[in-house]
């Protein structure tokens, strides 16, 4: 807008006062939304009107469902349809996108806006003039039920948009709306230049993914009991350390270890188990989704560390492994230690691990059963399985607490020494 002068009224510009006062009254042509934006929690969408003479005008609208709401949006006024195809064009070279219905697009924007506001954020200032682009909103007009968050709690994922400053207001207000431990942060996401250097092992994965000094020095150390769902007589449990840097795959591999599992099967873990908003999981596009709610968030284990996650005792968490025994982990925080430590150590625990592929906590429950029957028809077949000599007997209280220890330092011992 531009002012004629000192006293006199402000006049809009011609594009701003038709957007402001003659939008809405052009009928809406076609809308676009990301293909993925039901998994990724932003969508992309761009709504477009089309004027009299054929030209099209349309705003673009960047939406964060996990947290921000319209981060950031535009518009694109009184474009030829030359203009408009070459827009979308660009738009199709960074992102997939599809056709998607008004009621939709316009009840994904508010739903963001108004879960963004709980939290003290408001929607980017461009937005007070792109809305003419949509229709009034009412939520008792809205048509679609739209999930914002994770699991309710609020997400920020940092993006180009985000530098560390800004970055760290966001932290701050939501430390004051949603409360200490009451939402998420998982961090940046690596660019694929990163991916291009994790050639060289877990070891060289870490320091890949960042482990820099100072981030160690302002570390500290978890202590997590883990124990397996379902199992009785005696339970199954591990108490260890963990640096609070480890990524969730080297907290994974630690969970293998203090076990004694094989580390042969798919794994994941998530605030409730099946069913969760939230999946941390290796991310591979041959299974991603296969067993997991098209509404889950997901995010790559090997660039989710635990601190992003677990902010106070006692919050839990579940960790499942090979997804068809499916053997459920229940995780407590139990301390958070005051101390940088560098390599995660098993303290103690009971029970022995259940073999690999015996069909799932029940059927272990059956097979211990079975094996202090030695007259069972199906003593001589588990017996066999299990590689038992004639006179061996399987003793579910074995823990080698030793040999979880070792394991630790076999795996994780190396050269991440820093000035204290």
């Amino acid at each position: 807008m531009a002012k004629q002068g000192k006293g006199k009224k402000v006049r809009m510009d011609n594009q701003e006062g038709f957007v402001r006062l003659k939008a809405r009254s052009l009928p809406i042509d076609t809308c676009w939304i990301s293909e993925d934006w039901d998994d990724t929690g932003s969508a992309y969408t761009i709504v477009s009107r089309r004027h009299p003479n054929g030209n099209i005008t349309l705003g673009v609208y960047y939406v964060d469902l996990l947290c921000l709401g319209v981060k950031q949006t535009q518009i694109l006024y009184n474009l030829t349809a030359d203009e408009y195809e070459k827009a979308l064009k660009i738009v199709r070279g960074s992102i997939e996108i599809e056709k998607a219905d008004y009621q939709l697009v316009h009840d994904l924007i508010y739903a963001s806006v108004a879960y963004a506001k709980k939290f003290g954020f408001e929607p980017d200032e461009e937005f007070a003039l792109s809305h003419y682009l949509l229709e009034e909103d009412t939520a008792a007009q809205r048509e679609y039920d739209i999930d914002c968050g994770v699991g309710g709690e609020p997400m920020f994922v940092p993006g180009k948009l985000d530098n560390d400053a800004h970055a760290a207001e966001i932290l701050a207000q939501l430390e004051k709306t949603a409360g200490p431990g009451n939402y998420y942060h998982p961090g940046h996401m690596p660019t694929m230049d990163t991916l291009e250097m994790l050639i060289d092992g877990l070891s060289e994965m870490t320091k890949s993914f960042g482990v820099y000094e100072e981030v160690i020095k302002n570390s500290t150390t978890f202590q997590f009991k883990i124990q397996i769902k379902n199992i009785k007589k005696p339970p199954v449990w591990r108490r260890v350390t963990v640096p609070s840097y480890f990524t969730f795959l080297e907290f994974h591999h630690v969970i293998q270890g203090a076990f004694g599992w094989d580390s042969c099967h798919l794994y994941n873990f998530s605030p409730d188990g099946w069913g969760s908003d939230l999946m941390i999981e290796e991310i591979d596009e041959a299974n991603d989704n296969l067993f997991g709610s098209k509404h889950d968030y997901h995010l790559e284990a090997m660039f989710t560390r635990l601190m992003d996650i677990f902010i106070k005792e006692g919050q839990r968490f579940v960790y499942i492994y090979d997804f068809g025994d499916d053997w459920q982990h229940a995780i407590t925080l139990e301390k958070i230690i005051p101390e940088v430590t560098m390599v995660p150590t098993c303290m103690a625990g009971k029970g022995a691990c259940p073999p690999e592929d015996c069909g799932g906590p029940f059927r272990y429950q059956a097979i211990k059963e079975i094996l202090t029957d030695n007259k069972h028809p199906e003593y001589a077949t588990i017996a066999e399985w299990l590689d038992l000599d004639d006179d061996e007997q399987w003793d579910a209280n074995t823990f080698y607490l030793k040999a979880a220890q070792e394991f630790m330092v076999d795996m994780f011992a190396q050269d991440r020494e820093i000035d204290q």
